[in-house]
């Protein structure tokens, strides 16, 4: 049998179509965009027709590969890279550094930010932990001050008065006109305008001063927490320290405390303040003179922010001007001979109401209450703290003390028995108004204190009613102790801030203790500080202040 060939082979079992039915299929590519199979367009004719998918593609083709890929090594172009590789090897160094070259021109951006980086990095560095390193690096000197008039400064006249030192008033006023009733904003020290001075020099008189004066318009602790501040400019700027009593309505200085000329000597003891020179505005001044009524002028917000902390949070800002008034209060405020007496007087009966086998150290709660001023808080509704309030604190402190002991301080002799009845029956208490020592009775007020009605009253009851004050400052701030004397100190002081005598007090305890460990945010822990406001009780910042500005 004769072979026949197989016909209509398909790998489908489906009927296999005539040939004559099959449509050809040529491939669409970008030289057959019409579909003819056999004639795409040349090269010649996509460049003359101008086929922008054709150019962009024989562009790119041309841009990564230059050379065929093969090509034969008698081209003329043959082994140029291999050529110049070759070269480049030879040259050494300079290759190298061309290479480098290359490498920075092509990263310069990227080299720049790297190293401002750095940079900005190391100076933050130095904000935070080295300020002062800062400072002098960019040529700041963080401790440089102005104290002189600028030349040609408006000189300031007082043509029209015969009497020197002008009175508080008369200060007032001038701070008044020359800054319109506020000062305006600029460095704590900017030069501005001052009284002629002689051009000669005498070495009997000071070269440049600050001094308080005294003027009977506030309570004896509001006049000393402003001074403090005051005297601390003057230690720190190498200013002599000056204190004018002679419109003090509660004696001599020197009845209550020691000559500030010898506790703070300052660049040239013993030296003369011309009170012709003395200026109030501004304090640029070569002699600067300051009162409880222009302080407002000067210890408001350029103080704050000239001499806080500014790297710190919360009352941690407030160190260094806590630190100056510790300072004052401890070195330059020393209570004279006949004070220290009276106070050794006070801790004495205190230390005799203790059992002799408990340490005296922290041994009292101390208690300040002030009903001659309203509250700060906005839940007193501007009446007093109610002596309740100082109660419960102050049992809360003693807690489960073995021996439960206060002293208790008020502007209201009548605030005595109030306390003591609302304390636990076996608290013992203390006041200067029933001390067994007469000496700390003569001086103890029969009447609530007024202001106003102080400066009307005699001298000599003004100053013994000053003393009385100054003792209840020392037991309730633990002040001036006596050294070689084991005599008690206080645990914690109760009292409302709204009182220019408990601001004062926190200075007895150190600014650790004072305000019981702080956290970095610089708030007061309630629970371990020794200072207790009953007032605002931490609601408000700063939670401490160090003085009081008056109108």
């Amino acid at each position: 049998m004769s072979r026949v060939p197989l016909q209509n082979l398909s790998t489908s079992t489906a009927r296999a179509s005539p040939i004559s039915e099959l449509t050809p299929r040529t491939p669409r590519t970008p030289h057959s965009r019409a579909g003819r199979a056999e004639e795409g367009f040349t090269a010649v004719e996509l460049d003359e027709y101008g086929d922008d998918e054709y150019q962009s593609y024989r562009a790119e083709q041309q841009a990564h590969q230059s050379e065929p890929l093969l090509q034969s090594s008698t081209d003329a172009t043959f082994g140029h890279r291999l050529d110049d590789t070759k070269s480049g090897s030879g040259k050494g160094a300079s290759g190298a550094l061309l290479s480098v070259l290359g490498w920075v021109r092509k990263n310069v951006g990227l080299a720049g930010g790297v190293v401002g980086s750095a940079l900005l990095l190391i100076m933050i560095y130095l904000a935070l932990e080295k300020p002062a390193t800062l400072a002098e690096y960019v040529g700041l000197d963080p401790n440089a001050t102005e104290l002189s008039a600028a030349a040609g400064a408006e000189l300031i006249s007082y043509e029209n008065h015969t009497v020197f030192p002008l009175t508080p008033g008369q200060y007032a006023d001038h701070c008044t006109k020359l800054t319109g009733g506020f000062m305006k904003l600029g460095g704590f020290w900017d030069p501005g305008p001052d009284v002629a001075h002689p051009t000669a020099s005498d070495p009997n008189i000071c070269e440049s001063s600050i001094t308080y004066m005294l003027d009977g318009t506030v309570g004896l602790i509001a006049d000393l927490n402003l001074m403090a501040q005051v005297a601390g400019l003057a230690r720190e700027f190498n200013r002599t320290f000056v204190v004018n009593d002679d419109y003090w309505n509660r004696g001599r200085w020197t009845d209550h405390f020691e000559d500030v000329q010898k506790t703070q000597p300052g660049p040239q003891p013993g030296c003369q303040v011309p009170s012709k020179e003395l200026v109030a505005c501004p304090r640029s001044a070569k002699h600067w003179v300051i009162t409880a009524r222009t302080a407002k002028y000067h210890l408001g917000h350029s103080f704050h922010e000239t001499f806080e902390d500014p790297y710190s949070h919360g009352l941690h800002r407030a160190r260094p001007i806590y630190q100056r008034a510790q300072t004052s209060f401890s070195q330059t405020f020393i209570p004279n001979a006949e004070n220290q007496r009276l106070i050794r007087f006070a801790r004495s009966e205190l230390a005799s109401m203790l059992p002799q086998r408990l340490e005296p150290n922290n041994s009292y709660v101390a208690v300040h209450i002030r009903r001659g001023r309203s509250g700060m808080a906005w839940n007193w509704h501007q009446q007093p703290i109610p002596v309740s309030v100082h109660a419960e604190a102050a049992t809360r402190v003693l807690g489960e003390k073995e021996a439960k002991l206060v002293y208790v301080a008020s502007d209201d002799p009548a605030a005595y028995d109030d306390t003591r009845m609302l304390l636990p029956p076996e608290t013992q208490a203390l006041s200067l108004a029933d001390s067994a020592a007469p000496p700390l009775r003569a001086i103890a007020s029969d009447e609530v204190y007024d202001q106003k009605k102080f400066g009307a009253l005699e001298e000599g009851v003004t100053v013994a009613l000053t003393r009385g004050m100054i003792v209840d400052f020392a037991m309730l701030s633990g002040m001036w102790p006596e050294e070689g004397l084991n005599l008690p100190t206080p645990r914690a002081v109760v009292c409302g801030i709204n009182s220019n005598v408990c601001r004062a007090a926190a200075l007895g305890y150190g600014f650790v203790h004072a305000f019981g460990h702080m956290n970095e945010q610089g708030e007061i822990n309630q629970d371990k500080a020794r200072w207790i406001d009953v007032d605002q009780k931490g609601a408000v910042v700063p939670e401490w202040m160090a003085f009081e500005l008056f109108n």
